[in-house]
């Protein structure tokens, strides 16, 4: 996953001369929501369907083909649906 670094200065006063503005560091991922065992328990929330870089929203995280999510794997991402696999089995989740 790609790191985005952001510098921001105070809100309340622009950086004085010779002062760094803060740096904040931002990543693709919100973690909040914990990943089941189950694959079919995941909660697809979003695609942004792109044809050479598609990417979902599986609980709350920003995943990408091949990425491992919980017990799975993100095998195919198309326009309204997630193909994932597990060791046993291909799980499709439906955006719609």
């Amino acid at each position: 996953h790609e790191l985005v670094q952001v510098s921001m200065a105070p809100a309340a006063a622009p950086p004085q001369a010779g002062m760094k503005p803060e740096t904040q560091v931002f990543t693709n991922t919100f973690d909040t929501m914990p990943i089941p065992d189950d694959p079919r328990a995941l909660t697809l929330s979003g695609i942004l369907w792109d044809e050479h870089d598609p990417y979902a929203i599986l609980n709350d995280r920003i995943v990408h083909r091949g990425d491992p999510i919980g017990s799975a794997v993100v095998r195919e991402i198309r326009e309204s649906e997630i193909v994932l696999e597990t060791r046993d089995e291909i799980v499709t989740l439906k955006l719609f």
